[in-house]
């Protein structure tokens, strides 16, 4: 009776199993909403009118290819990637690996840990709508709005994942469909992103370590 009491028990736990999530209130973003704003995350001096704080605003101009001319004759936007740390902390990494060039990481220290994602220079609007853990695979889903205003646009999230193990970790990507507003009569919206303008916009999946 001990026997079948136990394995009723541990088939309960299997079937309610799920994914943890990354609350979005906890993510810091660009353009992004039900994200927290990065523009609260960095002090501002007193008549700096600018849409982001010093950092963040250097990270969007260099995704926006400011710095380089034509973005789309750029390479594919390549890799996300983790960071250590959180908050500021997590900021100053993605800023000296997206504007300095350094190599992006595969392996941070164990302790807290962000991972970086972003959508360069795209016509739609990009949000993240859920972010979850299962074991050691994260999975972020996305989704391009289509927007009727014609401007070209980054968005930008660092994603805290709290106390990372000593481990190998894999982020994937899910793209859902692509969001339409009310059909307007002789309006066109942006067609979904795709194939090699998909990996020329958006951060790819990666694998990294923590050590």
């Amino acid at each position: 009776m001990y026997r079948i009491t136990l394995a009723v028990f541990v088939g309960l736990l299997a079937s309610t199993a799920h994914a943890d999530e990354v609350p979005l209130k906890s993510i810091w973003a660009a353009n992004m909403p039900d994200a927290r704003n990065i523009r609260d995350l960095e002090p501002r001096t007193e008549g700096d009118n600018r849409e982001f704080g010093p950092l963040m605003h250097t990270i969007y101009r260099t995704m926006q290819g400011g710095r380089s001319g034509d973005l789309w004759g750029r390479p594919d936007a390549g890799p996300g990637f983790p960071v250590p740390g959180e908050d500021i902390a997590a900021l100053n990494a993605a800023y000296d690996i997206l504007v300095g060039q350094y190599d992006r990481p595969t392996k941070v220290p164990s302790g807290e840990v962000s991972l970086v994602f972003f959508a360069r220079r795209s016509s739609g609007d990009c949000y993240l709508e859920k972010v979850s853990r299962e074991g050691n695979i994260f999975t972020l889903t996305y989704r391009f709005h289509a927007s009727r205003r014609g401007l070209v646009t980054g968005h930008f999230a660092l994603i805290p994942l709290g106390i990372l193990e000593s481990g190998k970790y894999e982020v994937r990507n899910v793209q859902l469909p692509m969001a339409h507003p009310p059909t307007e009569e002789g309006v066109v919206y942006t067609p979904p992103i795709e194939g090699e303008r998909l990996k020329r916009t958006v951060s790819e999946p990666y694998s990294f370590e923590v050590k």
